[in-house]
């Protein structure tokens, strides 16, 4: 089995909003892995969307619009990799005032990025890195 790969650092010891998309286009799956300190206290998102415009990774969507016809995205549907529970697309991951570790796996066959938004903080610092990976 050949196993193609990238590690993409998403955000690291970030404290504020934050929000980044990195492509999937030419891989199957993702794993991410979650990570806070400094007593964390915030909500993340996790969406996906089309490139229906071919349109570089920036200007593709516009996430904090509402979703449309020609703005394509949703939020998507995690499992997690700690116990291999089903976390629904419009339930997002929060951290109450902990220190943590948490690993999920999106499937992305065929869409083209997934976005990550950081609200609802008041205190912390998180890291996500995303391990993107195909099978062939």
């Amino acid at each position: 089995m050949n196993r193609v790969q990238l590690t993409q650092i998403v955000f690291t010891e970030k404290a504020a909003t934050w929000t980044k998309a990195i492509d999937v286009r030419d891989f199957r799956n993702v794993t991410f892995c979650l990570s806070s300190s400094s007593s964390a206290n915030f909500t993340i998102k996790t969406q996906w969307a089309f490139d229906i415009t071919n349109a570089d990774i920036d200007s593709a969507i516009d996430f904090s619009s509402v979703a449309s016809a020609s703005n394509p995205w949703e939020y998507v549907q995690l499992i997690s990799l700690n116990d291999w529970a089903s976390i629904d697309w419009d339930t997002w991951v929060a951290f109450a005032w902990t220190d943590d570790v948490r690993l999920y796996e999106v499937n992305t066959n065929w869409i083209d990025y997934l976005w990550f938004t950081i609200t609802a903080y008041s205190a912390w610092k998180v890291n996500v890195y995303a391990k993107c990976y195909s099978n062939s």
